[in-house]
């Protein structure tokens, strides 16, 4: 589904270059270093050379998979967190069960995440921006902090709002 008029869109969170370009280099790097190992192992190693071969081109496939990120922003509307690049929907709020900021949650760094009340079938992700698996999507990585904190807090405010409307007894 495309993206809709951009007067519905209450936040966006961009990725920043700075970051995305240092996590390029930095990936660049670690396939470099692959691929060297694969290269320049003796034969008497045939699995960890194509190991070592393989983690490189996989590196190199993250690399331009964030060159291609570049543009992207992930928006958060009334109704639904999705991705502008693509169109992709990340997830309706409805199905959002809560937020987890917290210092020990397995979340992405300046970022946060997002439980959902039912699990997704499929992985799925934007290198930098935003990750999914099972009930959680993580969010930021590559954006920066204090963007990604104001959509983490609008989007709890949301919820909040949504589960009072739902317990008021005057709201049915």
């Amino acid at each position: 589904m495309p993206a809709s008029a951009d007067d519905d869109v209450l936040i966006r969170l961009p990725s920043s270059p700075l970051r995305r370009w240092a996590l390029m280099l930095l990936v660049a790097l670690f396939a470099a270093i692959f691929l060297q190992v694969g290269v320049e192992l003796p034969m008497e190693r045939p699995l960890v050379k194509i190991g070592a071969t393989l983690l490189g081109l996989l590196c190199i496939w993250q690399v331009i998979q964030l060159w291609k990120a570049g543009g992207r922003v992930i928006e958060l509307t009334a109704t639904e967190l999705r991705e502008n690049g693509t169109g992709r929907v990340l997830a309706q709020l409805e199905d959002i069960d809560r937020i987890d900021r917290s210092i020990i949650a397995w979340r992405p760094a300046t970022g946060f995440l997002i439980l959902l009340k039912q699990p997704s079938r499929r992985w799925a992700t934007t290198p930098g921006m935003w990750w999914r698996v099972g009930r959680r999507i993580g969010i930021g990585g590559i954006t920066p902090k204090l963007e990604g904190k104001a959509m983490s807090e609008l989007l709890a405010e949301m919820l909040r709002s949504r589960a009072e409307a739902s317990s008021d007894p005057k709201a049915g």
